[in-house]
């Protein structure tokens, strides 16, 4: 490859085979990552199964690829029980957990109601972890969480800690990002944006004093690859269309489109721009102007999920040669 990038892939949550399956293909065909991620219903598919126990399983079945989350619902997660679960899952992978955290997670209908201010809270959770995994004893004071005398053994593996990505599309998550985390993880964006606000991470991370060196990032990016445009278009499109209005539309507003009532009436102009479909040609295309914007690492989220394996093959046969 000309240009140097990561690339790994979400997995198909639905099915505990499925899951597995995809596991040791895409560890035999040596890519960089497998990604899991927290939702209580499924997306396009109302099945998934629980986030961490899918998480150790894979971990078991593999020995080398990296396992991250994209991204974990940190709303519905205490950080002292998340703590204990992510540093055992470091020692079950062998030190391959990659902590992705986003600020999200109310769902009023499964008991999670909005709270109030939840970047503060992510950030009072990351803290915790932060003592919890590095100190020998924890006391803290925030306003969402009080810990009085509390020790956290055995500590992760990878030192000082598990690397924390978080999922960050607005400037105060991506602040946050730059102040006190290892990666940023953003999603449905386009090259153009995501390369100013890459800077834009850069340069927070420096007003913090921090090198930037030492951070890195990712792009969650949606895609389908064949032969047949007018195929792919017809299977990719309907469900990939709903995604860009996540996060209240905002890249749709960046880009001086207004927020569309439905999702049907989202552009395919700007779809093409968010996403990475078509023939292996078309995809390259659109993976290297990520690329050439700054992306180091690629979770690709295969529309249909069930099409996963099929499509890892693909990607690594006919579009990892074209970049």
């Amino acid at each position: 490859m000309a240009r140097k990038a990561k690339f790994g892939f979400l997995l198909p949550m639905g099915s505990h085979q499925r899951c597995l399956e995809v596991a040791h293909k895409a560890e035999g065909l040596g890519l960089d990552s497998l990604w899991v991620y927290d939702d209580l219903h499924g997306f396009p598919h109302e099945e998934v199964l629980e986030t961490f126990t899918t998480w150790a399983a894979i971990a078991q079945a593999t020995r080398r690829i990296a396992l991250g989350s994209s991204v974990i619902a940190i709303q519905r997660h205490h950080p002292v029980t998340l703590s204990k679960a992510l540093a055992t899952l470091d020692w079950i992978s062998g030190g391959r957990v990659i902590c992705g955290i986003g600020a999200g997670g109310a769902d009023a209908s499964y008991g999670f109601p909005a709270v109030p201010m939840p970047v503060r809270r992510m950030a009072e959770s990351i803290q915790v972890m932060k003592s919890l995994w590095t100190e020998d004893v924890t006391n803290y004071v925030g306003a969402n969480y009080r810990i009085a005398n509390a020790r956290l053994v055995p500590k992760p593996l990878q030192r000082p800690h598990p690397p924390i990505w978080i999922g960050a599309n607005h400037p105060g998550t991506m602040r946050l990002t730059a102040e006190i985390a290892n990666g940023w993880l953003p999603m449905t964006t386009t090259p153009t944006l995501f390369k100013e606000d890459l800077r834009y991470v850069r340069e927070c991370a420096e007003e913090a004093g921090r090198r930037t060196d030492a951070m890195r990032n990712g792009l969650l990016l949606y895609t389908l690859v064949g032969k047949d445009l007018s195929s792919i278009r017809r299977s990719f499109e309907p469900l990939a269309r709903p995604t860009v209005l996540w996060l209240d539309g905002r890249s749709l507003r960046r880009l001086g489109h207004r927020v569309p009532q439905s999702a049907d009436d989202v552009p395919v102009e700007v779809l093409r721009q968010m996403a990475a479909y078509g023939t292996p040609q078309d995809v390259a295309q659109s993976v290297g102007a990520f690329i050439d914007a700054g992306v180091e690492h690629f979770v690709l989220g295969i529309l249909p999920p069930e099409r996963t394996e099929e499509q890892m093959d693909i990607f690594v046969e006919e579009v990892l040669p074209l970049l």
